[in-house]
């Protein structure tokens, strides 16, 4: 529809998506993608099925895309991205069981997921809806 002016109406807004590798990745950004998809693992849980499992998958895809480009500690990045990458792997099928799996993180993997904890605790406003 035109407006006064012979103007289109601008575009209906989206929800936030993760920056464009050309675009910095902030913390900010980081922990809002981490807050998404604390959210969506929260609702596999609690509402378990095919389109929970693939929000959750695409909210890893996400913390994965943002850990890569964002600036963080080594270990919490190889924590971010171990952790991304699994559920993001979980087929579309994924029970509770599979979901919680991922958790089950031993050696070097479980010390990287440590510190990922460690970056969220120290960097991320955790009492604040995601993002």
């Amino acid at each position: 529809m035109l407006v006064a002016g012979g103007q289109d109406d601008p575009p209906a807004p989206t929800a936030p998506t993760a920056p464009t590798a050309a675009e910095e990745v902030t913390h900010a950004d980081f922990c809002a993608g981490f807050g998404r998809l604390a959210s969506a693992r929260s609702t596999v849980l609690s509402a378990p099925g095919p389109d929970a499992v693939a929000s959750l998958r695409a909210a890893a895809r996400e913390v994965g895309d943002l850990a890569r480009s964002a600036e963080l500690p080594a270990e919490a990045r190889r924590g971010a991205t171990t952790v991304a990458d699994s559920l993001a792997a979980l087929p579309d099928t994924a029970g509770l069981d599979e979901v919680v799996a991922v958790d089950d993180l031993a050696g070097p993997a479980e010390a990287d997921a440590a510190a990922l904890s460690d970056f969220i605790g120290a960097t991320c406003d955790t009492s604040a809806p995601p993002g």
